[in-house]
Formats: C-alpha cells, sequence, structure tokens
C-alpha cells in the first residue's frame, strides 16, 4: 500500500518538481541574459509561457485523489506557482548578468491565471462528457429486456 501511495505521489508530483528545477537551473545561467530578442517583449511571452505550463502541471499535481474541494486545490497550485515565480526572481537577481523585475513577476502571473483557467474549462468539459456518457449509459435499454 505505502508503494502504491509513492507511485502515485511520484505520478503526480515529479512533473511540477522536475519543471521546477528546470526553470531554477536556466534561471542560474549568466548566458540567458544575453541570448538574443527577435521582437521587443519576447521575453515577457517566454516567461508567460513558461508559468502557464508550470501552473497547468501544478493543478494537475493539486487536484490528485483527494477530498479537498477542487477550487482549494487550484487556489494552491495558483499561489504555489506565484510563490515560486517570486522566489525565482530575487534568486536571479544574485545571479551576475541578470536582474530581478516585477514585470516579469507580472507576465508569470498573468500566465499562471491563464493556465489555471484552461485547467477548469479543461476539468469542466471533462466532467460535462463523462456526464453525457453516464446519462446515455443510464438511459439505454436491456439488452435483455428486449
Amino acid at each position: 500500500m505505502v508503494l502504491k501511495t509513492a507511485a502515485l505521489a511520484a505520478f503526480y508530483w515529479l512533473p511540477p518538481v522536475l519543471y521546477m528545477a528546470l526553470i531554477f537551473f536556466l534561471s542560474s545561467s549568466s548566458a540567458a541574459a544575453g541570448l538574443p530578442l527577435f521582437w521587443k517583449h519576447q521575453d515577457k511571452v517566454l516567461h508567460f509561457c513558461e508559468y502557464l505550463a508550470l501552473a497547468l502541471i501544478l493543478a494537475r499535481a493539486c487536484t490528485g485523489p483527494t477530498s479537498t474541494p477542487r477550487s482549494w486545490r487550484i487556489l494552491a497550485a495558483g499561489l504555489a506557482a506565484a510563490a515560486f515565480a517570486v522566489t525565482d526572481e530575487i534568486h536571479q537577481q544574485f545571479v551576475p548578468g541578470r536582474e530581478a523585475s516585477l514585470m516579469d513577476v507580472a507576465a508569470d502571473s498573468m500566465g499562471i491565471v491563464a493556465g489555471l483557467l484552461c485547467w477548469t474549462v479543461w476539468l469542466d468539459r471533462r466532467a460535462t462528457r463523462e456526464r453525457k456518457i453516464h446519462d446515455e449509459l443510464d438511459g439505454a435499454p436491456d439488452a435483455g429486456s428486449a
């Protein structure tokens, strides 16, 4: 039973932990500060996408098998992603050639909100689809009743 619980926890939590480690690793690089920009706010778009993905995989982890209400789990995912965004910017302040930016945190936060909205819409659509399938199966005549 303990092994099954550990495997289930790893299934849900390993992806966000690895992704956060990747973000931390990339933000530790001074070389990333010198990457060429192809348009004016490219870095903000990248921050948005990076944290949209983080919000999605954190929401997946938080909405695993549990009895906690869905709204609380999604809020927890959002707060965890936002806290990580802030701490990552603070971390960048100490990396040579990098700097902390409130605009980056704003782009991260917009990505987090977008990711959580996408996750909520996906959950709602999945629940509607499952109800529809369930209702169709309940309304189907029994094969032996004819």
